[in-house]
């Protein structure tokens, strides 16, 4: 059970540029879930902050929901979609994005089962071309019609207008003359995949691409819009069961070969079901992940100033026992911020945060809250809109019962 805990005020200071970049103090801020999970953040072009989660009606009966920041709160959870046949998993979370002009057009998207397997499922999404008030029908991402296992997405709103769309795709792990098992293993016989496809911004989901043909099975990705165009990191998977964190762009419209973003060398024979996080601002890239690739869990950072062409040697994060779960975003040009779990002591359990300036490193890391080694705590995941922090995790006060939670903290800039 989580211990209610007391926000701190976090002490991360340094001097760049004779200016001062530090997290104030923090306060926790009710939402309109009663009983879910699977939060999600969202920082719209226009500048506003969206919050997504699943709500349990029921032991069958999910439901997929949004609330906006409406400046001293959240407003009440409206309803993009439900359903009894859903695949609901602690890792594998709804996201929602959001664009256009007066964030008319959103799109949001959830797992639905497609067949008796366990792990038989599709990438469903909706969208709303009038700022939420009404919602397509579910539509499936992939065309594959292959019932097996697909999820991992990363969503993200495009300059042009449209969506860009990332996830892991295991229509090849399924052979033309089989049928998937049906049992509690994941009944592979090939590779899970890479994929990415366009919405457009009349809401069309054109073709996918394949983007590498052998990732990790379990594990998150993550996706920024550059200058140039999307950005997908994830864990790739080589034939000897090395899985580092690798790196693909589209320049242009055009997607460069994967790449390590460094090699860790992590040979594991299943999946870690920890994924890396990116994040971009003008040229920069920082991307941050989990490993343990000397048989002791580390965080690892890197970065780049030519938009992850190349990258700066990967820089170890101190941390005494981390978990990973990870999430970065960019405070501004020169500095980020980076949040994982860590596990203090047998009983407890902390969402941390560290400031990373660009030419200074990074200083001092503080507790933002207690929470839950259980793996039900989910995934913790940031925004940052001007001068404030937002953080979402999933509450496990029981076995039986969890709730989102969420808090802000002011940002000294």
């Amino acid at each position: 059970m989580i211990r209610y805990f007391i926000l701190l005020s976090v002490v991360l200071c340094f001097f760049a540029c004779n200016e001062k970049v530090s997290i104030g103090d923090g306060s926790i801020v009710e939402t309109p879930c009663k009983i879910g999970g699977e939060p999600n953040l969202f920082l719209s072009a226009n500048g506003n902050v969206y919050l997504s989660w699943i709500e349990y009606e029921n032991d069958s009966l999910s439901v997929l929901k949004y609330s906006k920041w409406d400046t001293t709160g959240w407003s009440p959870g409206k309803e993009i979609a439900r359903g009894t046949d859903w695949f609901v998993n602690w890792a594998d979370f709804p996201a929602m994005a959001v664009g256009g002009k007066e964030d008319q057009h959103m799109a949001a998207h959830w797992l639905a089962k497609s067949d008796a397997g366990t792990f038989d499922y599709d990438v469903t999404v909706s969208q709303s071309f009038d700022g939420g008030d009404s919602w397509s029908e579910g539509e499936v991402v992939h065309k594959d019609s292959v019932h097996a296992e697909h999820g991992f997405v990363s969503i993200q709103y495009l300059a042009e207008g449209g969506f860009a769309m990332c996830w892991l795709d295991g229509r090849n792990t399924i052979s033309e003359d089989h049928e998937h098992a049906k049992d509690d293993g994941h009944g592979h016989h090939g590779s899970m995949s890479l994929r990415y496809t366009k919405i457009n911004s009349d809401g069309v989901i054109e073709p996918s691409v394949e983007l590498d043909h052998k990732v990790c099975d379990c594990c998150q990705t993550d996706m920024a819009i550059s200058t140039s165009g999307p950005i997908v990191v994830y864990r790739d998977r080589s034939d000897k069961e090395i899985r580092d964190i690798y790196i693909t762009r589209s320049v242009d419209g055009i997607w460069y070969e994967p790449k390590a973003v460094y090699q860790d060398n992590w040979e594991i024979a299943g999946c870690p079901v920890n994924g890396p996080s990116i994040a971009a601002s003008g040229d920069n890239l920082i991307v941050f992940w989990y490993t343990m690739s000397d048989a002791s869990p580390i965080l690892r950072y890197a970065l780049s100033d030519d938009l992850g062409e190349t990258f700066d040697k990967a820089i170890k994060l101190k941390s005494e026992n981390p978990i990973g779960r990870v999430d970065v975003k960019f405070i501004d040009q020169e500095n980020a911020l980076l949040v994982w779990m860590e596990q203090l002591t047998s009983d407890k359990t902390v969402i941390k945060a560290a400031i990373l300036n660009l030419d200074h490193g990074l200083v001092k890391d503080d507790v933002l809250v207690e929470t839950d080694s259980n793996r039900n705590s989910g995934f913790p995941k940031i925004v940052l809109q001007e001068n404030r922090l937002y953080l979402a995790w999933t509450n496990v006060t029981t076995a039986e019962s969890e709730y989102v939670e969420t808090a802000v903290f002011e940002l000294n800039l």
